[in-house]
């Protein structure tokens, strides 16, 4: 079973390299990543970012906003929804954390800088790995998935 604070630290990953704070990403691709990691869960696998992005690339939006994830060349693990989520966009609403509060240490490391982004960026692209550049380990959780 994996631990909470594991699967907090792959998801803190994926947004980090994707540049992006978590309201950015599409509700459809927040399922593809849940899904995986639920996925590696069940088949008692660590999840990981360089297996994950195997499968997902990311998709920018026209501007400075929503990204969301598609299938690679090699393929998606999951079917798209036949319907997508509409009208999320107005479902949000902003967090903030008093000096005094006892669980800012979620947010923010022993000297305030934060754990992760707290405001929109211009996310930044990258590559989908291929099998070449997985190391053993990871090409053989490819194979175990597909």
């Amino acid at each position: 079973m994996l631990s909470f604070l594991y699967i907090l630290c792959v998801t803190t990953l994926l947004l980090t390299m994707m540049n992006i704070v978590s309201s950015q990403l599409h509700p459809n691709s927040w399922a593809f990543f849940k899904s995986f990691e639920l996925l590696c869960g069940h088949l008692g696998l660590e999840p990981s970012i360089n297996v994950f992005t195997h499968f997902y690339q990311i998709k920018f939006g026209k501007l400075v906003g929503w990204v969301s994830l598609n299938a690679t060349y090699d393929g998606s693990l999951f079917t798209l929804y036949r319907s997508s989520y509409k009208f999320f966009k107005t479902k949000f609403f902003k967090l903030r954390c008093h000096l005094e509060d006892t669980k800012r240490y979620l947010l923010f490391y022993p000297n305030f800088p934060p754990r992760f982004l707290l405001h929109w960026q211009k996310p930044t692209r990258f590559k989908p790995r291929v099998e070449y550049q997985l190391t053993l380990e990871e090409r053989e959780t490819v194979d175990i998935i597909r």
